[in-house]
């Protein structure tokens, strides 16, 4: 989505992964900030909340497992089960409630 590797710079693979784990760092601790900005400071969001949280919306939304397997980059459908297995009914209500029910 956002090209953060400049194949100038980033040469290598060490140097690619490198760039990809800072950028995600920066990410991670600007959504630390936000979840501050907005009065929720024990809100725990991450780009890994994030993507579990845009899986569930499409899985809620009655969206095939196929378009989710794709739309994550995952190999296969089975791992996309997997991983969407986390969110069976009452799972995400009770993660819900614990976040903004407060």
């Amino acid at each position: 989505m956002f090209s953060i590797i400049d194949p100038t710079i980033h040469v290598t693979l060490k140097q690619q992964y490198t760039r990809k784990k800072t950028a995600l760092k920066a990410v991670n601790d600007n959504l630390k900030k936000l979840a501050v900005m907005i009065g929720e400071p024990n809100l725990k969001l991450s780009t890994n909340v994030l993507r579990h949280s845009y899986a569930t919306g499409l899985k809620r939304a009655g969206v095939g497992t196929s378009y989710i397997t794709e739309a994550l980059g995952h190999a296969t459908q089975e791992q996309t089960q997997t991983y969407l297995a986390e969110f069976e009914e009452g799972t995400i209500e009770n993660f819900e409630s614990r976040i903004f029910d407060q």
